[in-house]
């Protein structure tokens, strides 16, 4: 019963990007309940619980269009803006299973997985947590296009360019810049192959970034910098996916 109702509203959404977001729905329908039943609960523990609900179901839902479970997972983790919209999860996902075939997916998720390993052993979070803020699930469902957006930008603002001293470093954030807002409005306007291709190109000055510069130096302020340089890197990455979560085949 649940479970069906659950794969039917997940199924509706999909269908129609002018939905609101899963999460808003959850909240607004919560309200209501608690305000007619003159009841009160945590709204965040309850939409957590519903989490794993609605992400099984639309891990079935996307898995019987024929999308790889880890395409859907990368979909489900990634998505900095329009995040817990269902239309969204689900055309990226499709995206991602087209682009597999595309001569710069390889490269294009080693290059965004090397970039997010780092900051995941440095301690960092990814950049898709910090999206929510401190509002809780009531932030993040009503959260705006305009906000992620301030999100994504404010990822590259932490970066001071006046300690960014190695020519490869320099052109990483030369390569970041110029990406940031054909990155915005593909992902605004739910076009993401267009959207891979802007990430596509990345791939060079992150391994040269790697290959020339040495992340966890003695200096605190450079190694900082360095970090959120890359932090900022993998936010334009997680706007199409979380690209750990996607399997390659062995060489």
């Amino acid at each position: 019963g649940l479970r069906r109702a659950a794969h039917g509203i997940v199924q509706m959404l999909a269908e129609e990007p002018d939905y609101p977001p899963l999460v808003a729905l959850q909240v607004m329908a919560a309200d209501a309940y608690m305000q007619v039943n003159g009841l009160d609960f945590d709204l965040d523990d309850l939409c957590n619980n519903l989490k794993g609900l609605f992400d099984q179901r639309l891990t079935v839902f996307l898995q019987d269009r024929g999308i790889r479970y880890d395409l859907v997972e990368a979909a489900l983790a990634g998505g900095l803006i329009y995040s817990s919209l269902v239309y969204s999860l689900a055309a990226r996902a499709e995206a991602l299973q087209r682009l597999t075939s595309h001569p710069q997916f390889v490269s294009t998720v080693q290059s965004a997985a090397r970039v997010a390993n780092i900051l995941r052993s440095a301690g960092g979070a990814p950049a898709g947590s910090l999206v929510p803020g401190k509002e809780g699930i009531h932030g993040e469902a009503f959260r705006t296009v305009e906000r992620a957006v301030s999100v994504l930008e404010s990822e590259l603002r932490k970066v001071d360019t006046r300690l960014l001293a190695e020519p490869a470093e320099e052109a990483l954030y030369a390569a970041a810049s110029r990406t940031l807002a054909p990155v915005e409005q593909r992902a605004t306007e739910y076009r993401y192959a267009e959207l891979f291709e802007i990430l596509a190109p990345l791939s060079a000055p992150i391994d040269r970034f790697f290959d020339e510069v040495l992340v966890m130096v003695e200096d605190a302020g450079i190694r900082a910098n360095r970090l959120a340089l890359l932090a900022a890197v993998d936010a334009l990455y997680r706007t199409l996916a979380d690209f750990t979560r996607v399997v390659l085949a062995p060489d």
